[in-house]
């Protein structure tokens, strides 16, 4: 299950990217990650690698948002773009096996949500 690895980066990044805030009383709500295709994980796998990994971290409690990413290619011989569709590497205009990946490669932190809790002074 590779996607318990990929979910650890992603817990490390985002701890170390909380640690950067200069308010320290946060409470993180939402963590948004976009995901290729290409990368075929399984999004169920990477929920629950995230409930297990995020229990003892600035991140326990919060939801994990994953945004899907199509992948898209442009075929370099007719320019035509398109979608791939089954993981059918042809072009749809020319059949042309000749392609450049433009989307579905991506994985990365969107964002964080976070809500600034009031200090009990």
């Amino acid at each position: 299950m590779h996607e318990f690895g990929i979910c650890q980066n992603i817990v490390n990044i985002a701890c170390n990217e909380l640690k950067k805030l200069e308010q320290k009383n946060v409470r993180v709500l939402k963590l948004r990650v976009k995901v290729g295709s290409l990368h075929a994980i399984v999004n169920e796998n990477l929920e629950m690698a995230y409930s297990i990994l995020t229990k003892d971290t600035d991140l326990h409690g919060s939801r994990l948002e994953l945004i899907s990413i199509p992948v898209e290619a442009e075929c370099k011989d007719c320019g035509y773009r398109s979608r791939i569709k089954d993981n059918f590497f042809v072009c749809a205009q020319c059949n042309s096996g000749n392609l450049e990946i433009i989307k579905g490669q991506e994985l990365y932190i969107e964002n964080l949500e976070v809500a600034y809790e009031e200090d009990g002074d």
